[in-house]
């Protein structure tokens, strides 16, 4: 379970070195009983989540092309179904889902899952099918060997962690990054605080300039430009302050009494500082996981 700032995700994986064809209503209400198990996850993810809940079924079978899913012969297929779940999961209505070529096993489906029709709309609406090895990353697509090693870290640490004595089925982003020895992808690489002086006296007629024309300006670029050691850096580590439409983002390239060899002054360090400041703002949020759950 991956929980992001504005939606909680719960994963049920089923991997295959053989891919098969399967059929969506056998898989559903057979004796694997997935309907079941997924509805029993929603329920109690939402009984205890503030956020929205998706519940994902990952596999590398194929969903059937030439079957049917309900108990007549001429019904659509599995592979047809899932399409049509993918495209309007998140819009369509119960009356709809009902008034369609799958209208049969959607009401098979009400009556199996124990829900009431409203709410099992509302069910279907957070559930995904991730099939024919759609959660695979494949290598194609640029993994590296490092990715690879970081994958195989976490593989052997989630049977870990679900064996851990104690109670705790929930894990921060640091807690995660320590028991696997890593270090967080988001820390900067280099401090940005400009060292100032405890006897500084403030510029308060350059600084009340500098905040007019930064709250005059919604977008483009203001440069601050004078000579070596007229106190730019300091000016803006004292008196440029976030506000409430602003946050401030600081890269400095220089530092005194530093070595000015590869780093602060490479386009990688600029680029990752940015970033990883940007994320503490808040932003890019949805495509960090804050915490993993069991």
């Amino acid at each position: 379970m991956l929980g992001l700032s504005e939606r909680v995700i719960a994963h049920q994986v089923k991997t295959s070195s053989k891919p098969k064809k399967f059929n969506v209503r056998t898989l559903m209400l057979g004796s694997n009983a997935l309907l079941a198990s997924l509805v029993a996850v929603w329920q109690k993810l939402k009984s205890k989540e503030n956020l929205p809940v998706e519940v994902q079924y990952v596999c590398d079978d194929v969903p059937a092309d030439d079957d049917n899913i309900d108990k007549s012969s001429f019904g659509p297929s599995s592979s047809a179904f899932l399409r049509t779940l993918e495209a309007n999961r998140s819009s369509r209505s119960l009356e709809e889902w009902r008034g369609s070529t799958y209208g049969p096993f959607i009401s098979e489906l009400i009556s199996a899952s124990g829900l009431e029709p409203e709410k099992f709309i509302e069910f279907l609406s957070s559930v995904r099918f991730l099939d024919s090895g759609q959660g695979r990353r494949n290598d194609a697509w640029g993994q590296t060997p490092l990715d690879r090693r970081r994958v195989a870290d976490i593989s052997a640490l989630l049977p870990r962690l679900i064996a851990d004595e104690g109670d705790k089925d929930r894990w921060t982003l640091e807690e995660l990054f320590s028991r696997l020895n890593w270090s967080d992808p988001f820390s900067p690489h280099h401090g940005h605080t400009f060292p100032t002086d405890a006897l500084v006296q403030a510029n308060r007629k350059t600084q009340d300039k500098l905040q007019l024309a930064l709250a005059a300006t919604d977008c483009g670029y203001l440069s601050l430009v004078g000579p070596p050691g007229c106190g730019k850096s300091t000016l803006l580590q004292t008196g440029l302050l976030p506000t409430p439409q602003a946050v401030v983002i600081r890269y400095l390239a220089f530092m005194p009494n530093e070595g000015h060899q590869l780093g602060r002054a490479e386009a990688f360090d600029l680029l990752h500082d940015l970033v990883a400041q940007l994320k503490r703002t808040g932003l890019g949020h949805t495509l960090v996981p804050t915490f993993l759950g069991t």
